[in-house]
């Protein structure tokens, strides 16, 4: 009320659901000459180192930073005087803030706008009518807001997505699989679709009873360079999140619904990984190729299983089932751990509320899939070592006087960093606990933690 600058807390998680402290801002002197920041104004976002003194908390700005240009989400609000406020969903965020262009939006709307302005003269405009802040569906619009997920993309990167999608996918440096009738295995409610299978008994007579097989995922880093403006957005997203009602993807839907999802009876660039498989499960040869595919048909799990449960005479997946059992032999032998948790969907109802939660049954078709993209994930691995003309026997002892050696004999000094950086994600992650496991990294049999809990507490 005295007109002291207060801040609180952008992000406030504690665990014992505390109230988010109330700090006020100490401005520094900006005389003639001073380089301190421009004054503050409600609304601003600062980086301040903070105190606890006998008269409160106090904070002291650093740095002034970007104002959100993600998550502004809110109910029209009109107040006497017939202006038009922006009321944040947010119970965190205390102020409204004031709507310069409401355009066809009306009071007690929900929605999505940006920010416009500077200074005194610093609002929003609305760009988009959500509708009823209280219908099922503008939940996840809530939660995208108020969580802060990036969900509108950069004109840069939806212009370079266009373009990208332009590409051509031919055969000319890419191994044609056209004529392979790969067949791609999801959830009845996939949007995309990664990845693809075939398999059919192989005619070497070295290995009779064995199978060949394909494991096709898209050829994404076809359309996606290092260093682009997509790349560079999809790493701020770090994943697509999914909503009941929709979801907000990491890559422009033109690339990832479009083409780079495998979808039936269309071109798709691969990544294809080709396997020899023993009767019993075994891995005899593996490759790895640039491809063309053309799926031949997109069906759901539930589908793929009733048509073995039928017996329909479906020779595709006949031949999946089969490659399947001979490696479900190699994992019986292997014994791993099955944790085989359920999966829970939602289903909403006419109105997009929600009309129960089902846990997805577990299917065979479910455990194919899994099993050769396990299998496809353990020729990478093998493949990689090839690569540096490497190699593992099996069950030989794995030791960091191993991993030197391989080091130690790469010259190419790029090489070398991918294989190290390839090495350190092979480690498991720094763990803390009472019994002596000694360091397999330092190579040590005894090995306590002496250090000061400044920083972590494990």
């Amino acid at each position: 009320d005295d007109g002291d600058p207060i801040a609180v807390p952008e992000k406030w998680e504690p665990d014992d659901g505390a109230k988010p402290p109330r700090l006020t801002i100490i401005e520094k002197s900006r005389g003639k000459g001073s380089r301190g920041m421009p004054a503050l104004k409600v609304g601003d976002r600062v980086l301040a180192r903070t105190e606890e003194t006998p008269r409160g908390w106090r904070a002291h700005p650093m740095k002034k930073l970007a104002q959100q240009t993600e998550g502004l989400i809110g109910v029209v609000e009109k107040d006497g005087r017939g202006k038009f406020w922006l009321a944040p969903i947010d119970k965190k965020v205390r102020n409204s803030s004031p709507i310069s262009d409401v355009g066809t939006a009306e009071e007690g709307q929900l929605v999505s706008a940006e920010p416009v302005g500077r200074g005194n003269r610093s609002g929003v405009r609305v760009t988009e009518v959500l509708g009823d802040p209280l219908a099922p569906n503008s939940f996840s619009m809530i939660a995208i807001a108020k969580h802060g997920i990036p969900h509108v993309f950069p004109e840069a990167v939806l212009n370079e997505a266009l373009l990208a999608a332009k590409l051509p996918v031919t055969a000319d440096k890419r191994e044609d699989l056209r004529n392979v009738p790969i067949v791609a295995i999801d959830p009845a409610d996939a949007r995309d679709h990664d990845d693809a299978i075939w398999a059919a008994p192989d005619d070497d007579e070295s290995n009779a009873g064995g199978f060949r097989a394909v494991i096709a995922i898209a050829d994404v880093s076809y359309y996606v360079r290092p260093g682009s403006a997509l790349d560079k957005e999809a790493r701020k997203r770090g994943n697509s999140v999914y909503f009941p009602d929709r979801v907000i993807p990491m890559l422009p839907e033109v690339l990832s619904t479009e083409v780079c999802s495998l979808k039936s009876g269309e071109d798709r660039a691969a990544m294809v990984c080709h396997l020899k498989i023993s009767p019993h499960g075994k891995l005899l040869k593996w490759r790895f190729s640039r491809a063309i595919v053309r799926i031949a048909e997109v069906m759901a799990y539930e589908e793929a299983q009733s048509r073995i449960d039928d017996k329909a005479g479906d020779e595709r997946l006949d031949n999946l089932w089969k490659a399947w059992g001979a490696l479900w032999k190699a994992r019986e032998v292997r014994d791993p751990l099955d944790l085989d948790l359920p999966e829970r969907r939602v289903i909403l109802d006419e109105e997009g509320g929600i009309k129960e939660i089902a846990i997805r049954e577990r299917l065979d078709a479910h455990r194919v899939v899994e099993e050769f993209m396990i299998a496809a994930n353990v020729a990478a691995a093998k493949a990689y070592l090839g690569t540096q003309d490497k190699k593992l026997a099996m069950g030989q002892v794995i030791t960091p006087t191993l991993f030197n050696r391989f080091l130690k004999d790469v010259s190419d000094e790029q090489e070398k960093a991918l294989l190290m950086e390839a090495v350190l994600r092979t480690q498991t992650q720094a763990y803390y606990g009472p019994d002596n496991q000694g360091h397999f990294g330092l190579s040590l049999g005894s090995y306590a933690h002496f250090t000061s809990p400044i920083r972590r507490y494990s």
